[in-house]
């Protein structure tokens, strides 16, 4: 009986059987590289994407990483990326999600430098597998979206979605400019 409820803790998340273990630790890899680059590229920055019609700022938080990757990690988000960040996730404390997304988003994390490339796209909200969004980045070879949410004109990143199992996806305006904004300093990178 103790078990069961460990296992229902959190809704919708369950701990790591040995193959969803084996899975795990083959993805480790892939979360501290895509933790870095989030480190590198986002964190303490506006992420500004243009299309010919519009701008939008995104800003990522330490907390924002966690659900990108579809666990839930019982010491907290911010905890997670930055153990991701030293190599040092406890395997004990990882749930995974219930439904089996979250190895469809540690498949993608590895493709995560597109969102500084010009093989990325704007589109607009919409509500797609019962998943509300305000806008996403998408990548035009429909490996994966970022949905985004609206808070206060910025942009939060909400989730990671692997697109190559699904179809149908707002294709996106095509974006002409991608540069960061460092929040404290102003130090401004061009990446297009």
């Amino acid at each position: 009986m103790k078990e069961a409820n460990m296992t229902n803790k959190f809704t919708g998340y369950k701990k790591l059987s040995i193959n969803d273990l084996k899975k795990f630790e083959y993805n480790l890899e892939h979360i501290r590289n895509a933790a870095i680059f989030f480190k590198d590229h986002f964190l303490s920055k506006e992420m500004i994407y243009s299309t010919e019609k519009e701008s939008t700022s995104v800003i990522f938080q330490r907390s924002n990483f966690m659900h990108l990757c579809g666990i839930y990690y019982e010491p907290g988000a911010s905890e997670f990326f930055n153990l991701a960040l030293l190599k040092q996730i406890d395997l004990n404390k990882v749930y995974i999600k219930n439904d089996g997304t979250t190895f469809q988003k540690l498949s993608v994390l590895s493709s995560i430098d597109f969102l500084i490339n010009p093989e990325i796209t704007l589109s607009s909200g919409a509500i797609y597998l019962n998943l509300s969004f305000d806008k996403a980045l998408r990548t035009k070879t429909r490996v994966f979206a970022l949905t985004l949410i609206n808070d206060n004109h910025l942009f939060i990143p909400q989730s990671l979605l692997n697109l190559r199992t699904m179809n149908d996806f707002p294709k996106g305006n095509k974006i002409i400019g991608i540069k960061s904004v460092h929040l404290e300093d102003k130090t401004e990178i061009i990446y297009l």
